[in-house]
């Protein structure tokens, strides 16, 4: 509220920290402010309240995908060096394997 400058006095009774859409949305006859958006211009504290709560969901919801992404890569990694490392693994006997088959057929 100290954030925005909103004055508790401005809230209806019982209500001095809303942190409900419903309960800013009660706060404020609809016929007077219909521009939900904050477009330029004054606009209520209670709208403030509103854009900033929005932008703050946003940023939660922006913040889960991107470390969604970000698990999902660290397994595409992992996975990668596993990969590598059992290729690695097979290849050194086999290709011993071969080398002794090879001197085999030379002797």
């Amino acid at each position: 509220m100290q954030r925005w400058n909103v004055n508790p006095s401005d809230l209806p009774a019982g209500k001095r920290d809303p942190i409900s859409r419903a309960d800013i949305l009660g706060a404020v006859p609809l016929a007077e402010h219909r521009d939900w958006d904050c477009n330029p211009g004054p606009s209520p504290p209670y709208c403030r309240l509103l854009h900033e709560r929005r932008k703050r969901h946003d940023a939660e919801v922006e913040s889960r995908h991107r470390m969604s992404e970000l698990a999902h890569v660290s397994r595409q990694a992992t996975t990668g060096e596993l990969s590598s490392s059992l290729v690695h693994e097979l290849k050194q006997p086999l290709g011993s394997i071969l080398t002794n088959t090879e001197t085999a057929e030379l002797i």
